[in-house]
């Protein structure tokens, strides 16, 4: 039996993210974040993310920017690898996009909107 998700598939619109059309994406992208880490963001994480959060299915691009340039990036209050991006939306939510850094790289883990900003500690933007 096969599954509904599949790398061929990618539920977003045409966009341009970065100068790549979601299009095209083909497997995987990586983004860098406001922390510099490569962040690996797959099309079979991104369709689970969208299955579980049918809001999200044109927010692609949101996802983007989230990583890339977040308002506050919190660490996991369970595991201080796991960061919480945040970036406000038009709707007075948060975009929060979590991904588990190492080493330099990282992934997505999942993406949701929340009204509250969440974590152990603000790691973004210091404060000096």
């Amino acid at each position: 039996m096969s599954s509904p998700l599949s790398y061929h598939t990618f539920p977003i619109h045409w966009e341009r993210v970065n100068d790549i059309e979601t299009s095209q994406l083909q497997g995987e992208m990586r983004v860098r974040s406001a922390l510099g880490q490569m962040i690996k963001v797959l099309t079979i994480g991104w369709e689970h993310i969208v299955v579980k959060h049918p809001d999200l299915k044109d927010k692609f691009g949101e996802l983007v920017q989230t990583i890339e340039k977040p308002e506050t990036v919190m660490t996991s209050k369970i595991d201080s690898a796991v960061h919480l991006y945040y970036r406000h939306t038009i709707e007075k939510k948060y975009f929060c996009t979590i991904c588990r850094h190492y080493n330099g790289e990282g992934f997505l883990i999942t993406a949701y909107y929340t009204y509250h900003i969440k974590g152990e500690r603000k790691v973004w933007p210091t404060t000096t």
